[in-house]
């Protein structure tokens, strides 16, 4: 190859680097906490040539409601869809924000939407969560971020998880 594909979040994109923070999560959800900026981020993207757009669920300043949050996020992941049809992977990062049975749902609610990937919706701690979540849903997962070694990843990877 003569490349390397690259996803964007839409707080990377120069019109929100202005605002920028040290605080991940809210870099991935400041200024996207509605479906209509959320489409027109989808839609900039795309016209810049970009394949891949990854969001997180938004939160209310400090506060996160996980229920509250994944119906949000389901709606900019909708309106993110219709304004960009299957031009741009979607991809979600939850920052380890879910618990199982929150995860699993969000992931059942998600398929239609054929996401490219769902990242760390689970603790790093909770490789188990992973093989339950792989069982009870279809979207493609990634983790392993936080895992510092072979033997974490082993756990997973031998559940097919």
């Amino acid at each position: 190859r003569d490349h390397v594909q690259c996803f964007l979040s839409p707080a990377y994109s120069p019109a929100s680097t202005a605002n920028a923070t040290t605080d991940c999560f809210q870099t991935m959800t400041s200024g996207l906490s509605e479906p209509d900026a959320v489409a027109a981020q989808a839609r900039w993207c795309l016209e810049q040539g970009h394949r891949y757009f990854r969001i997180g669920p938004p939160a209310d300043g400090d506060r996160f409601e996980p229920r509250e949050s994944i119906r949000r996020l389901l709606e900019n992941l909708r309106a993110a869809r219709e304004a960009v049809g299957s031009g741009l992977e979607l991809m979600v990062d939850a920052h380890a924000r879910l618990n199982l049975p929150e995860a699993i749902q969000f992931c059942r609610d998600a398929e239609p939407l054929r996401l490219f990937l769902a990242e760390d919706l689970l603790r790093s701690e909770h490789p188990e969560g992973y093989r339950q979540l792989r069982q009870h849903a279809h979207v493609p997962l990634a983790a392993g971020e936080q895992w510092a070694s072979k033997w974490e990843f082993r756990q997973v990877i031998e559940a097919e998880a």
